[in-house]
């Protein structure tokens, strides 16, 4: 089991850093063609986009990495082909449907946003969440096979036109103005899906699974909860959109600053924030699977509590190293910020760093309570934890002292209940040595200080001052990890020798 998970893991991590490395590019120089406001435009569609694409397709790529790899154990292909049929229709309807509302009603949506530069782009969503609903489809089919690498490779490839083709479409169309500069971007997004989906249509056919069969029994049950959970967290970050230029305005911000911090918040600080949750989702999406076709409960039990060591030993000193070099790296990625903008940006990084490490560990546990089967419970904790965040988003922005930094609080909110609720569940399969738990904790701590003194004493250039930042860091805290790194590496190779015995 800790070999599928390893190994499905690395596919997913190597291909997301691909991913998340070309998103932060894409919108360096889509920043740069856009200009901040226009980003922040970009920002808005992107998160009532990401809540519709959740709402056709969300849960269906867990539903069948689940339901496939307990139909393999049981070796009943009929039941694969069945699931894979319905899947597919449902996916594909939903996402035609809803993208003909956007289509439609692209005008209205915008001026709901506070952006009418918005609406252009609304009308791609009736071509890209149809082909998002077939991407969800075909990646859960093969990843129940255990099989990560089609979804890495298909993630790479939709990352990557996206970024030649969006970035050259933005730039010719932004002279005609900032609204078809972003619909320019969204072009390059729609042709980034249409590759992936050729791939992995190419993947589906080397696997051999056909669209046909009959029994489809408790495909819905366990979709519509994982549906209703999965649509909450898009749909709190869509209803921000909605709302949070209004209560930026009621703290005192013009239309134009607000819109700029919520791009400042979403597209270049959350853009930094998301490269640590690579992690945590690589092991969540790897974990399902295996856990679900593996019988024996011990060997579920060290697969959790390896992949969470793990995590933890990588996840604090990526984003405490992140917080603590941030300034010298927005320098260096975004060399047209003013200092005003850097100093907002500084501050959301590191106060959306607690944010970050909570909502990786909220992931994990998610994927556990998942194979576990509560699913309508992790859907009720997820409905409360989005509920409370929508209400602090909506008091909190409104204050001039607090403003954007409403969102983060908001997130933190969130994702502690979220993350509390799951603990419940999951208390019995997880359990961390305190050695394990505190000496990755103390060495980041330690780490970060260290590295921020550096960062603040040093009077070089940003590219000089990041790079001797980041070897500082690396070495205090490998130093300062070595035990514990080594009885992870002792215990994982213990586990295979005796596999082998």
């Amino acid at each position: 089991m800790s070999k599928s998970i390893t190994k499905g893991t690395v596919f997913l991590i190597v291909s997301g850093l691909i991913c998340k490395l070309l998103g932060a590019f894409f919108r360096l120089p889509l920043t740069r063609i856009l200009g901040v406001r226009g980003i922040g435009v970009f920002q808005l569609v992107m998160s009532l986009y990401s809540f519709a694409l959740i709402l056709c397709s969300g849960g269906v790529t867990v539903t069948l990495s689940r339901i496939i790899a307990k139909a393999r154990a049981k070796g009943d292909q009929e039941r694969i082909d069945s699931v894979f049929k319905v899947a597919l229709i449902t996916s594909v309807c939903l996402g035609l449907v809803l993208g003909l509302i956007f289509f439609v009603f692209s005008k209205q949506i915008a001026m709901l946003q506070g952006d009418v530069l918005s609406n252009k782009s609304y009308m791609a969503m009736i071509i890209l969440l149809p082909l998002g609903g077939i991407i969800a489809t075909l990646r859960g089919a093969i990843q129940g096979y255990e099989n990560m690498l089609p979804t890495a490779v298909s993630q790479v490839i939709e990352q990557g036109i996206r970024f030649v083709f969006g970035l050259f479409l933005a730039g010719i169309l932004v002279r005609f103005g900032i609204d078809f500069g972003v619909f320019g971007a969204f072009l390059g997004i729609v042709l980034g899906e249409i590759f992936s989906v050729i791939y992995l249509l190419m993947s589906k056919r080397k696997i051999g699974f056909k669209a046909r069969g009959e029994k489809t029994k408790g495909f819905f049950s366990e979709l519509i909860p994982l549906l209703l959970g999965a649509v909450v967290f898009p749909l709190v970050n869509a209803v921000d959109s909605l709302v949070i230029v209004g209560r930026l305005n009621l703290a005192g911000l013009t239309q134009t600053q607000a819109i700029t911090l919520y791009g400042l918040q979403t597209g270049i600080v959350g853009a930094v924030l998301n490269l640590p949750l690579i992690l945590s989702t690589s092991i969540a999406v790897a974990i399902l699977p295996t856990m679900s076709f593996q019988k024996n409960q011990t060997d579920v039990y060290n697969g959790v509590n390896k992949a969470l060591k793990i995590l933890w030993i990588i996840l604090l000193p990526t984003v405490l190293g992140i917080m603590a070099v941030c300034k010298p790296l927005y320098k260096v990625l975004y060399a047209g910020i003013d200092e005003t903008s850097l100093e907002v940006a500084v501050n959301l990084t590191r106060l959306g760093g607690i944010s970050t490490i909570i909502t990786a560990l909220m992931q994990f546990f998610v994927a556990i309570v998942q194979v576990r089967g509560k699913l309508y419970y992790l859907m009720g904790i997820q409905i409360l934890g989005g509920a409370l965040k929508i209400l602090l988003v909506i008091i909190l922005c409104a204050f001039p002292q607090i403003n954007v930094y409403g969102l983060i609080l908001g997130n933190i909110a969130m994702s502690s209940v979220v993350c509390v609720g799951c603990l419940f569940v999951v208390r019995p399969s997880v359990s961390l040595h305190y050695f394990d738990l505190a000496t990755p904790l103390f060495s980041s701590i330690l780490m970060f200080f260290i590295v921020n003194a550096v960062v603040n004493y040093l009077q070089l250039s940003s590219v000089i001052t990041l790079v001797v930042s980041i070897v500082t860091g690396c070495f205090i805290y490998g130093v300062l990890t070595l035990p514990c790194v080594f009885g992870l590496l002792k215990e994982i190779y213990l586990s295979k020798f005796r596999k082998r015995a």
